[in-house]
């Protein structure tokens, strides 16, 4: 149900999203966006932070399946830029660290989904260089208002599944001294 899966999302830890960080003011050199679920959310986001903090460079970290639609969203081809040999988050995070000391980038920011924002927020607390987190809506959010928070629907048993991943992963990242 909507209620049940609202609230396991809702658990997840607090961090600093780029827009609290910045006030949406500003600028940004890069924003890295990293491939993983709720891909039309990543899509919307990435397009509607781009309108917002114009990046020179978007760097995919991960499947050659969103440059079409981030090109489609507005974004112009060439500030795409593409690493498609990340397999985790770890991976992601670590390519995104590498990326940063070989190029001349000031501010930045990554874009998640928002269920894996506040694991990549300290995942990135790591880097030297100050990033920010851009969380991104899931695909399809379930009503967290009405008789329909009450209602069976498929895409609370998703966000349900996808929230109590982060909680593992949380733990698991924890447990090992990663975050």
């Amino acid at each position: 149900m909507p209620v049940v899966a609202h609230g396991i999302a809702d658990w997840l830890p607090e961090y600093q999203t780029l827009a609290a960080a910045t006030g949406g003011q500003g600028s940004l050199d890069a924003l890295f966006v990293f491939d993983g679920d709720n891909r039309r959310g990543r899509v919307r986001q990435t397009a509607d932070t781009f309108r917002m903090y114009a990046p020179r460079e978007v760097w995919i970290l991960g499947n050659e399946w969103l440059i079409e639609p981030l090109a489609e969203a507005g974004i112009p081809r060439d500030r795409l830029r593409r690493d498609g040999f990340v397999s985790t988050t770890a991976d992601q995070v670590d390519r995104t660290a590498r990326i940063l000391s070989s190029r001349a980038i000031g501010r930045w920011a990554v874009l998640v989904s928002r269920l894996q924002a506040p694991r990549v927020a300290r995942l990135l607390a790591k880097i030297p260089s100050p990033g920010a987190v851009v969380p991104a809506p899931i695909d399809t959010e379930p009503p967290r208002e009405g008789l329909g928070r009450f209602l069976p629907r498929y895409s609370a048993l998703r966000l349900s599944r996808d929230a109590l991943y982060e909680h593992i992963a949380m733990a698991y990242y924890t447990r090992r001294g990663v975050i």
